[in-house]
């Protein structure tokens, strides 16, 4: 297909950041996109795309973005596709009033609120096709009324080197957080609950907490209390994938208690099993752990969480396999080039993306007693 035949794409999103580039650049790849954005803070070589900051302004509870609307009629998009964000005044506005001849939505799962639901689904209903970040909320919608053949899975991931290097299990001796150190992330219940099993853990095994934010002085404060010493490792944000490597390959599994996002995504790419809460906090994420065979989903109790970091820090090579099982995943279902098909499916009517379902409830289980 020629530059000049390939579809003029408008996104409209909110803040960009370093994790969707990769998804941006991969759509660039088949269609001529613009990604309208309220802000982006770089880096801004190596992209394939075009981008338009153009800052949010408050209204009450609502955002809008002065003069989008203008630039969308100008640009003469032939498809919008809208992140649908019931906050965000130009989003409903691009959906219910549209400016292009073809308008999608993005990334709407059904909460707690029943008034953003409507408008979530009178949103979809409106649109000619929506995405959705996985099979589960794709069905939730669907099961609203709205036709499933309008409704498509773009599944929601992260880029992650193509060649991961083997590791020996025996070089495996850390627990990793990889993230942002806010207090709701539950970083200082991970160091109380690490603490409480540092006695029955072998020496060699630390907390290794990559990332950075406003809690880092008060972890700070707290692994002193905790005396953590050198068995706690803070060594910065790292934002590129290369750089997160050497802390992959040397974690026994990487966790995240209260938020279960991209991170999961992420650990599972570079072949590292997954811990987190039952009740944690996530965009669907969640349902790509399969529970003791690529990852762990265990109860609200610091007893449950201990017992996986035993388990795994005397059997090693449980977690190698592991995590071979959630890099298969990864490769099958979360890689950034059936993200994007699940974009190109949307736009050209195909259903090529592979979907993950979820896992056979029969599906072998890994008994932590017998290792």
């Amino acid at each position: 297909m020629s530059s000049k035949l390939k579809l003029k794409i408008a996104i409209i999103y909110g803040p960009l950041l370093h994790y969707r580039l990769a998804l941006f650049n991969a759509i660039s790849e088949r269609y001529n996109l613009t990604v309208f954005t309220t802000e982006f803070a770089g880096p801004d070589t190596g992209l394939r795309f075009e981008i338009d900051v153009i800052p949010a302004r408050r209204l009450g509870p609502f955002r809008f973005q002065p003069g989008l609307r203008q630039k969308l009629r100008q640009g003469q998009f032939d498809v919008c596709i809208a992140f649908l964000d019931v906050a965000h005044l130009d989003t409903l506005a691009a959906i219910f009033l549209p400016v292009s001849p073809r308008t999608f939505s993005w990334g709407a799962w059904l909460t707690g609120s029943s008034i953003a639901n409507y408008l979530r689904v009178a949103a979809v209903k409106r649109c000619e096709a929506s995405l959705f970040y996985c099979y589960q909320q794709m069905q939730e919608i669907g099961d609203c009324g709205v036709s499933f053949e309008r409704l498509y899975v773009a599944h929601n991931t992260v880029a992650v080197p193509e060649a991961i290097p083997p590791v020996s299990s025996d070089e495996r001796d850390s627990i990793l957080y990889v993230g942002s150190f806010d207090a709701r992330k539950g970083l200082d219940r991970l160091l109380r609950v690490f603490a409480e099993t540092m006695p029955r853990l072998p020496k060699q095994v630390r907390l290794v907490l990559v990332g950075d934010g406003r809690e880092r002085s008060k972890l700070n404060h707290l692994a002193k209390d905790l005396r953590l010493g050198e068995r706690l490792l803070m060594p910065g944000r790292v934002n590129n994938p290369e750089d997160l490597i050497d802390y992959y390959a040397r974690s026994l599994l990487s966790v995240s208690l209260n938020q279960a996002g991209l991170s999961i995504l992420q650990s599972m790419g570079f072949g590292v099993p997954f811990l987190t809460l039952k009740c944690a906090i996530s965009g669907g994420e969640i349902y790509n752990i399969t529970d003791r065979v690529n990852g762990f989903v265990v109860e609200d109790n610091d007893t449950a969480i201990r017992e996986v970091f035993q388990s795994l820090a005397y059997d090693p090579a449980l977690c190698t396999k592991m995590g071979a099982a959630a890099r298969e995943h990864y490769l099958r279902y979360a890689t950034i080039e059936n993200y994007a098909q699940g974009f190109f499916d949307a736009i050209e009517g195909t259903r090529e993306a592979l979907i993950w379902r979820g896992a056979d409830p029969e599906e072998t289980e890994v008994d932590l007693e017998k290792h």
